[in-house]
Formats: structure tokens, C-alpha cells, sequence
């Protein structure tokens, strides 16, 4: 897919790019992490239908980027391996974001 391709040659144009890209999705990921234990210690663990809820949008996020990333990403492809590490950010993203929905919708309640 011309996306991955053209992501593919920004990333082998410069280290700059590269290092931006790793530290792009580090941030996120330690962000996302940081806010996925807080919602989590703040749901409680009495709320064990929500916590599966969270695991679930996550599972399904992952299986749905890795088939994504199966089908479409060309297997020349040089920076598999950082495609693969963005997709579980994007999925504890994911994670986060829904743990917050729960949160609010339940202090809501």
C-alpha cells in the first residue's frame, strides 16, 4: 500500500525521522499506560464487567491492526518491526480511551 511505502522511505531518509517516530510512539505509549493503571485503580475492583469491557476493546483493536497490517503492508517492507510496536500503542490507546469513557460514564451514574 502506498501509505506504508511512503512512511517506509521517511523513516530510511534520516535518523532524525526515525528517532522521531520511535519517540512519537514511546510517548504515547507511556502516556496511554500511565492513564490505563490510573482509570483502572479508579473503576475499582468491583467492577470486574468494565475491566473486561477495556480488555476486549484492546483485543479487538490489536487482531483488527494486525490483520490490517497482514493484508495490506507489502512484506519488502524495511520497518516491519516498528509498524508492528505502533499497533500495541495504538491498541493501549485504545485501551486508555476506553477506560476513561467507563470512568466518566460511571461517575456519571
Amino acid at each position: 500500500m502506498a501509505v506504508f511505502q511512503l512512511l517506509d522511505q521517511w523513516l530510511a531518509s534520516d535518523k532524525m525521522n526515525f528517532h522521531l517516530f520511535i519517540g512519537i510512539t514511546t510517548i504515547i505509549a507511556l502516556g496511554s499506560v500511565v492513564v490505563l493503571i490510573v482509570m483502572a485503580k479508579k473503576i475499582g475492583s468491583e467492577h470486574l464487567h468494565i475491566k473486561l469491557k477495556i480488555d476486549r476493546a484492546m483485543f479487538v483493536t490489536l487482531l483488527s491492526l494486525i490483520t490490517g497490517f497482514v493484508l495490506f503492508v507489502p512484506p519488502e517492507m524495511i520497518f516491519y518491526k516498528q509498524y508492528v510496536g505502533l499497533m500495541v500503542v495504538i491498541s493501549i490507546l485504545a485501551g486508555a480511551v476506553v477506560s476513561s469513557y467507563f470512568y466518566l460514564k460511571q461517575k456519571a451514574v
